[in-house]
C-alpha cells in the first residue's frame, strides 16, 4: 500500500488552522459586492434622479404652456357658452327690456338689436312658433301695412322675391301669397291667442305720423287682438294680417309735426298709470302678475302649441267663410 508521505499530505493544522480567517474572508467578500452593489445602484439612483431632473423642467414647462395656451380656450368657450345662454335668453324674452325705457332711439338697426329690443338683424319678426312673438319692427315694407299709433295693421312675412340661393330680397314687392305656416306669422299668430305683449319698434322708413325722422325708436308694448289671411288690397296675393292694440298706462306716442316731434295725448295713456308689476290689456282688464312672467315662457305653451295652432286656423278659416 501507498502512502502519502508528510511532506504532500496537508496536514490537519494547515486545514483547520484559521477556519475564522477564512470566514472572515468570505464575509469581506460579500459585503465588499453588496456595497459595490448598493454603490452601483445608488450612482445610477442618482444618475435617473439627475437625469429626470434634468429632463422634468423642460417637460413641466411643456405641461405649463400647454396649460397657458389652453386656459384661454377654456375662458373663450366658457364665455362663448355664456353668450350663446344670454342671447337664447334675449330671444324669447318677452314684455320690457331693464334699462331700455319707453323712446329710447337707435340710429341703427345694429344698436337696437344690441340693446335687446329686437334680436333680428332684418327680420321684422322675433319669436319662434312655440312661445308666440317678442317684437316687431314697424317699418312699411308692404303696401297694407297701417299705423294709427295706438293701433298698427301689420302685414306678416314671406310672399317676396327671392335671391338666387333662396333667401328672401329685402325689401321687394309681393310676387306671391303669404301662408300661416312661416315661422314669423305663426308667431304672432301664437302671440293672438296668449295675449303675450308684443314690443313694437318704429322704424323711420315708414311714412307715418307716429314714426321717427331717423332711425328707430322703441314704442312700448302691444297685444295682437286680430289675424287674418286676406287678398291684399290690390286684390293680387294672400297675407297674413295683424291687428295690433297698445296695451293703456304707457307714455304717449311722439308725433311728427314740420317743427319736429309734438307729445300729444293718446288713447292708451290714462290718468292712472299701470304699475310695473301689472299688465293692462286692451280690454281694460287688468292682471296682476310679476314682471318676470313677463320674460319667461311659459310651459303650458309648449304642451298646447299646436293644438292653439289648430285651433286659430280653424277659426280663421271660419271666419273667412263667412266673410266670403
Amino acid at each position: 500500500m501507498d502512502y502519502v508521505s508528510a511532506v504532500e499530505r496537508p496536514a490537519v493544522e494547515d486545514l483547520y488552522s484559521s477556519p475564522g480567517e477564512e470566514i472572515e474572508a468570505s464575509q469581506d467578500e460579500i459585503t465588499s459586492r453588496v456595497e459595490m452593489e448598493m454603490e452601483e445602484d445608488q450612482d445610477e439612483i442618482a444618475n435617473k434622479e439627475d437625469k429626470e431632473m434634468e429632463e422634468n423642467p423642460e417637460i413641466i414647462a411643456s405641461v405649463r404652456d400647454e396649460e397657458i395656451e389652453e386656459e384661454p380656450k377654456k375662458i373663450a368657450r366658457k364665455v362663448s357658452k355664456e353668450v350663446r345662454v344670454s342671447h337664447a335668453r334675449m330671444l324669447r324674452r318677452f314684455g320690457e327690456i331693464p334699462g331700455v325705457p319707453i323712446g329710447t332711439t337707435w340710429m341703427t338697426r345694429k344698436n337696437c338689436y344690441a340693446a335687446g329690443v329686437h334680436r333680428q338683424m332684418q327680420a321684422g319678426i322675433q319669436g319662434s312658433k312655440i312661445s308666440g312673438a317678442c317684437s316687431i319692427v314697424v317699418s312699411g315694407q308692404y303696401d297694407d301695412d297701417k299705423d294709427l299709433g295706438d293701433t298698427i295693421f301689420y302685414v306678416g312675412v314671406g310672399g317676396g322675391p327671392s335671391d338666387t340661393e333662396g333667401w328672401p330680397k329685402r325689401p321687394g314687392p309681393q310676387v306671391s301669397d303669404q301662408e300661416w305656416t312661416g315661422w314669423g306669422n305663426e308667431a304672432l299668430l301664437i302671440s293672438y291667442g296668449t295675449g303675450k305683449p308684443v314690443r313694437v319698434v318704429r322704424s323711420s322708413k315708414f311714412v307715418s305720423n307716429f314714426a321717427p325722422f331717423n332711425g328707430y325708436r322703441y314704442d312700448g308694448l302691444y297685444t295682437v287682438t286680430h289675424a287674418c289671411r286676406k287678398k291684399d288690397g290690390a286684390g293680387r296675393f294672400y297675407i297674413c294680417r295683424y291687428k295690433l292694440e297698445r296695451i293703456p298706462g304707457q307714455p304717449p306716442l311722439p308725433r311728427r309735426s314740420q317743427v319736429g316731434y309734438d307729445i300729444e295725448p293718446s288713447q292708451s295713456s290714462p290718468a292712472s298709470v299701470a304699475t310695473s308689476d301689472t299688465v293692462v290689456l286692451p280690454s281694460g282688464t287688468s292682471t296682476s302678475r310679476k314682471r318676470n312672467a313677463l320674460f319667461e315662457d311659459d310651459p303650458s305653451i309648449h304642451t298646447s302649441a299646436r293644438y292653439m295652432r289648430r285651433k286659430l286656423l280653424h277659426q280663421l278659416a271660419r271666419d273667412s267663410d263667412d266673410e266670403e
